[in-house]
């Protein structure tokens, strides 16, 4: 349940039944996959709530547990989603450190880790072949919802290299897919995506429209960081 609340943007109520089946299962079964994917969750869905004292909670409660790269991956995800860049250069210092011991999942999860990291520098060529990679594994691993909202980021990152065109066409083809499959939240995203594409592309009436269906779809989740992000778009 709390991972169907994720996906579907509830993103309370997904950390409270996942911190519940944590619970439920003894916080010291660190090594028991149940507890591993309930604190992917709990990790998930407080980044997306944009907790960042929890965020550095979990971050001591991970070292404590001395757990597995793919954790860390999560977590370096939603750290740099509230923008805690300083935590995530921690983070990568324990991921790099599990990289050798890790399956074809946590391979895959520290590839999205690189490309963000690689955007973050600025080096978007760098970040489009980690993007390819981690897309090419997830299709692999038959993710579904990773590997479209792993498209939506390479597409993104196109759009940072230039290409506006390319990026508007991937943008969609992804966005057809997560509309098809029934995830919320990467659609609500996509949506806005497109409106800063449209927007740089000087199509100002059209940026605003699919800022407005970003944010219809914003209302109906629990993410105030892409609800702002997507006010700001129409303030332009």
């Amino acid at each position: 349940h709390a991972g169907i609340a994720l996906w579907r943007g509830d993103f309370s109520r997904a950390r409270e039944q996942a911190e519940l089946a944590r619970e439920a299962l003894g916080n010291s079964l660190t090594t028991d996959p149940r507890w591993l994917h309930a604190t992917s969750i709990v990790i998930q869905a407080t980044g997306r709530l944009g907790d960042v004292a929890a965020l550095a909670t979990l971050a001591q409660e991970l070292a404590r547990a001395d757990v597995s790269l793919d954790l860390w991956c999560v977590l370096g995800r939603e750290q740099l989603r509230v923008g805690d860049h300083a935590a995530l250069e921690r983070t990568m210092r324990h991921a790099e450190a599990r990289v050798a011991d890790s399956d074809e999942r946590a391979g895959a999860d520290h590839a999205t880790l690189q490309a963000h990291r690689a955007m973050l520098a600025g080096d978007f060529l760098t970040a489009a072949s980690w993007w390819e990679r981690a897309r090419a594994a997830f299709d692999g691993l038959g993710d579904r919802a990773f590997a479209i909202s792993t498209a939506g980021e390479a597409a993104f990152n196109l759009f940072l290299l230039g290409d506006h065109d390319e990026a508007e066409q991937r943008t969609r083809a992804a966005l057809s897919q997560a509309e098809r499959h029934g995830y919320e939240h990467i659609v609500a995203w996509l949506w806005g995506n497109l409106g800063w594409i449209a927007y740089e592309s000087e199509r100002t009436e059209e940026a605003h429209r699919a800022a407005e269906e970003s944010l219809a779809r914003l209302r109906q989740l629990d993410d105030a960081r892409l609800t702002g992000t997507t006010l700001a778009l129409m303030a332009l």
